[in-house]
């Protein structure tokens, strides 16, 4: 059997180092995405543009380089970015012309670039980074999350006062979908309250969660099914208040997400289907989590894919794990973290 990293271009391996997760679980976490996209447009050119406004060049070079990966919800993003514009950009240049907005999503499968928030970024006379010498850096003002979660962060440029724009992400310039290519930033808030202390559905927060059935050390016995079979996929998740002896069980989503094993497959190639809370889940060790398991029936062909989940709570935030734990980065997609099931 061979596997394959499904959502990364390059998988980088990490050490080791088990720690105690809700519910009993000896578990790291792990990194999330999600992806929305990029497409790009460059003009070319000192031509005139619709609207009267003369072009000052083109985006020659754009990026992401910079983003405070975790804030508490309340506070701004903090994101700066990279621009070449020749004659333009860096040292020499003249820095007129030239309109640069940062951009922000709920890191869902589902949102794509029309669904990317924009706001104008405001340019950084203090930039003295090693492209200093030709590229201009812009940053994200006063611009704070709605709610918390986890948010995949752009840049866009217009050297036509917003007729075109140049899309960036954190490998430069964005003609496509990539995941690995995302910068993410994972927002923490602290939920609301009900009466009787018990947290509410209402802003809620997933702490944790994990692909826990099959694992991801490939055991033939428990990660192969019969194309002819349904296919059966666990996972247990951890929010304060919702999950538990003691929860709600109210107001979780849930979906399990199967793609065919490849090193090109993409997040937006990942099929998700409704999952369902598991009633009969025993709680071994396990007290504070729920379980969920794929809805409907689910038959497959025969191949090997990779398996992960994605929940979401009623006015509080969504996230994706794998069968290392809930994603927040996409650096730490991992080819160890996946569970690989195999239907023959």
């Amino acid at each position: 059997m061979v596997l394959a990293c499904a959502l990364v271009t390059s998988c980088a391996s990490e050490a080791d180092d088990d720690g105690q997760q809700p519910g009993g679980q000896t578990q790291q976490p792990g990194g999330q995405t999600q992806q929305p996209g990029g497409q790009t447009q460059q003009p070319g050119g000192q031509t005139q543009q619709p609207g009267g406004q003369q072009s000052v060049g083109a985006i020659e070079d754009c990026k992401v380089h910079y983003v405070k990966e975790a804030i508490e919800q309340g506070g701004n993003f903090e994101a700066y970015s990279t621009v070449k514009v020749s004659g333009v950009t860096g040292q020499g240049g003249t820095h007129e012309g030239l309109k640069g907005q940062f951009g922000y999503v709920v890191a869902d499968p589902a949102k794509g670039l029309s669904d990317v928030v924009w706001t104008d970024a405001q340019y950084n006379d203090k930039y003295a980074g090693d492209e200093a010498a030709d590229h201009d850096e812009y940053m994200s003002t006063t611009v704070a999350p709605p709610a918390a979660g986890a948010y995949a962060l752009f840049y866009r440029y217009s050297p036509d006062g917003g007729n075109t724009w140049t899309y960036c992400d954190g490998a430069g310039i964005a003609t496509s979908l990539v995941i690995a290519n995302i910068k993410l930033v994972t927002v923490a808030g602290s939920g609301g309250q009900e009466p009787g202390g018990q947290q509410g559905t209402a802003g809620g927060k997933i702490e944790w969660c994990k692909v826990t059935w099959p694992t991801k050390e490939y055991n033939e016995d428990n990660n192969s099914f019969s194309k002819d079979g349904a296919i059966q996929v666990y996972s247990q998740v951890y929010a304060p208040g919702i999950t538990g002896v003691n929860g709600s069980h109210a107001g979780i989503t849930a979906q399990f997400g199967y793609v065919v094993a490849s090193m090109d497959a993409k997040l937006e190639d990942i099929t998700w289907v409704d999952a369902k809370y598991n009633e009969g889940f025993s709680r071994d060790g396990a007290e504070n989590n729920d379980e969920y398991m794929i809805a409907n029936e689910l038959k497959l062909p025969e191949g090997y894919y990779v398996a992960f989940y994605k929940y979401s709570v009623a006015g509080g935030n969504t996230v994706m794990c794998d069968g290392e734990g809930m994603l927040t980065s996409q650096e730490q997609f991992d080819i160890k973290n996946i569970v690989s099931i195999h239907v023959k």
